[in-house]
């Protein structure tokens, strides 16, 4: 993955899977974060796919990697520009479609510890809406910062629901 550097007006590499130690590594989702001090991007080593998050000025990577997140998860960073949006899965260590039961949407802010990780929509019953195991909460800010929305998968079933709540009902549960 490249970032522009406008004084020099040059692209520099940012990305770099074997200068990050990733080796046999693959980009599975990269996202900016609005003002561009951050890339977080998804990698998939060993099966296992992860959340990294690099600083841009510094290229280096920020905090640990998050580990147990949804390997196609949108990365949706929220106005702050220092947290995102991301779907982890409970560790179950099984390869069965089963690995992808059970989701839910964490909020994740730049450089804390993954543990710390805050649920923000989560199976079973949040308010009006109600996830079934096989749902996938994908949550996003819209551009009124008052609301946020949470794009729901039925995990590979056909159907999918949009809600939109005000930001602080999302954020509370």
């Amino acid at each position: 993955a490249y970032v522009p550097d406008a004084r020099a007006g040059i692209e520099l590499l940012l990305v770099v899977p074997p200068r990050l130690k990733l080796e046999d590594a693959t980009l599975t989702a990269i996202s900016p974060s609005p003002d561009g001090t951050y890339v977080a991007f998804v990698v998939r080593q060993s099966g296992e796919p992860k959340l990294y998050i690099i600083d841009t000025k510094r290229s280096q990577l920020i905090g640990d990697p998050v580990p147990g997140i949804l390997g196609f998860t949108g990365l949706d960073w929220d106005i702050d520009g220092k947290s995102l949006y991301i779907v982890k899965l409970p560790f179950s260590g099984s390869k069965s479609s089963d690995a992808y039961l059970k989701s839910a949407s964490y909020r994740h802010v730049v450089g804390t510890d993954p543990s710390a990780d805050r649920p923000v929509v989560v199976q079973g019953r949040n308010g009006a809406l109600e996830l079934k195991e096989t749902s996938w909460p994908f949550v996003f800010p819209l551009p009124d910062p008052k609301y946020l929305a949470v794009w729901v998968e039925d995990g590979s079933l056909s159907g999918h629901a949009l809600c939109v709540a005000k930001r602080s009902d999302v954020l509370s549960g």
